[in-house]
């Protein structure tokens, strides 16, 4: 019972932290903020996390942490299968779609979008810290993927054009623009999976490949998704919207409507 509660409590802090953040940013993270958001003391919060910055570590990773895990399952896939003929497109799908399935979530709490989008480009150090410490193996390894994605160029010359199409994104969540254009694209009736691959794959290959023929990058994006198909990330954002075109929409379809309201 004593454990129940106190993870109860602990995620009863990180709840109200991260509403905080969302609509105030660092700067609202306050002890008595805090502590009065979640009905707790201050007692509380000191023995749970101890610090402001393990408190905003911890906030961060609860959300962020699922998202890369995902992503690294992904990439294992592609590598696995591609091996030496991995390209641009491949990654893209492996560190997209678990974005895609964030934003398709059924019933988000209202203010996760602020928090995304917040998170994504927050130039507070205890942030930054917080996201490059826990984080930055995972921005390593897709920077690794797309330089060998794009095997004919130098390594630090394919990271920097991934990078400049990312911007922050993958060493955080995505940058804003990204994830409002991704937000804006499943507000699209009838919107699939590979519409998305398509759209920013063509992007992709052009900088990085200078190939960016529709044929060319609507095979990838196709076949991205089919070897990704069976992979949990997948399945689940297959029971929200459509992966590929003339396959059937699913009854849940959940664009979220409601955000930023």
């Amino acid at each position: 019972m004593q454990g129940r509660d106190a993870a109860a409590t602990r995620n009863r802090i990180l709840d109200a932290c991260e509403q905080v953040y969302a609509t105030e940013g660092v700067e609202g993270l306050t002890l008595r903020t805090i502590t009065e958001r979640a009905a707790v003391n201050l007692a509380s919060v000191n023995y749970h996390f101890g610090t402001k910055e393990v408190l905003t570590a911890e906030m961060l990773k609860r959300r962020v942490m699922p998202i890369h895990q995902e992503r690294q399952a992904l990439l294992d896939s592609v590598e696995a299968h591609f091996g030496t003929q991995i390209r641009p497109t491949h990654v893209l799908g492996a560190t997209i779609i678990p974005l895609l399935n964030v934003l398709t979530t059924p019933n988000a709490p209202l203010h996760l979008l602020s928090f995304l989008l917040r998170s994504s480009s927050d130039p507070a150090a205890i942030v930054r810290h917080a996201m490059e410490s826990t984080f930055q193996h995972v921005s390593d390894r897709v920077d690794a993927a797309f330089a060998r994605s794009a095997f004919h160029m130098q390594r630090d010359d394919a990271v920097w054009r991934s990078r400049v199409f990312f911007n922050a994104f993958p060493g955080t969540v995505a940058n804003q623009n990204l994830v409002t254009m991704l937000i804006d694209m499943l507000k699209t009736p009838n919107v699939t999976a590979f519409d998305t691959l398509l759209q920013f794959g063509t992007v992709l290959e052009c900088v990085m490949h200078h190939d960016a023929r529709d044929d060319t990058v609507a095979d990838l994006a196709r076949e991205t998704l089919t070897i990704l198909a069976r992979a949990p990330a997948l399945v689940t954002l297959s029971e929200r919207i459509a992966l590929l075109p003339g396959m059937p929409a699913p009854v849940l379809v959940s664009p979220f409507p409601t955000w930023g309201t």
